[in-house]
């Protein structure tokens, strides 16, 4: 039976040396070979995703990359945007204005751009540095003068602090949108009902493959809602505890290969 396999990058496909290792790769290219689909499932842009789906072949697959949290899903065999989703502008500069006022520090993608409204927004130097080929716009009135519909927007603030405005913010927007944490010092708004989950039930219909037959693996908070809806949830070796509760199967770490074992040991014609 065919399966649409979903796996998250950070601390899941790739290991603590930003890698992916040797077996992980020939499990996912196997498992392309034999039928199966391949999703990569990240926060990440879509630019910041395709150097893994390119090491995966998946452009030699009918395989998708599904980039910031859901909100757009490329075909990597056709290169086309196959599903996007976006926040509307009035709402947007709202939330922006207001995490202004709360001290909440933010960034925007759009294409190879990063926006933000100062150069002292909190991991920005280390987003740079990660996506070198990307272009900062620096915008001291940005929450005023964005003219365009984003896909997401991403918080940074430090993990001791974060969660104060994380509240206030879900208190303010919750009705309206989808709000997660993707890492402890990130925090995310994104379209209302979109999520990493959501993506894979849409990617999953156009596929016409059954939501039962969906494998997804994950580490993260932001990877819960796929890991729920899957067939299967499967949460590596190194996921938050409630992650793993969540889960119907852990596997070893990301540096222990976990992705292989799990598909060695249930999928692959070994």
């Amino acid at each position: 039976m065919r399966k649409l396999i979903a796996v998250d990058i950070d601390g899941t496909l790739i290991n603590s040396d930003y890698k992916i290792t040797k077996r992980t790769k020939e499990a996912l290219i196997q498992a392309q070979k034999e039928g199966h689909k391949l999703v990569i499932s990240s926060g990440r842009s879509p630019s910041g995703i395709e150097g893994y789906a390119y090491e995966l072949e998946m452009d030699k697959y009918e395989s998708y990359i599904s980039a910031q949290n859901g909100t757009i899903v490329v075909d990597m065999k056709t290169k086309e945007r196959v599903i996007e989703h976006f926040l509307e502008i009035d709402l947007v500069r709202d939330i922006l204005t207001y995490s202004e006022d709360i001290g909440m520090d933010y960034m925007i993608y759009r294409g190879d751009q990063i926006y933000s409204n100062k150069e002292e927004t909190y991991k920005l130097a280390e987003v740079i540095e990660k996506n070198s080929d990307s272009e900062v716009i620096l915008d001291k009135d940005l929450a005023k003068n964005i003219d365009f519909r984003p896909h997401n927007i991403l918080f940074a603030q430090d993990e001791n602090t974060i969660s104060k405005p994380a509240k206030l913010l879900m208190d303010k927007y919750g009705d309206q949108t989808s709000q997660m944490y993707s890492e402890t010092y990130y925090y995310e708004i994104m379209p209302k009902d979109v999520s990493k989950g959501h993506a894979l039930l849409e990617i999953a219909e156009y596929l016409g493959i059954d939501q039962e037959n969906i494998i997804a693996f994950g580490d993260q908070d932001n990877d819960m809602s796929m890991i729920k809806m899957a067939g299967v949830g499967v949460a590596m070796g190194n996921a938050i505890d409630s992650l793993k509760e969540a889960a119907d199967y852990v596997t070893l770490t990301n540096n222990e290969d976990g992705i292989a074992a799990y598909l060695e040991k249930y999928l692959l014609n070994k």
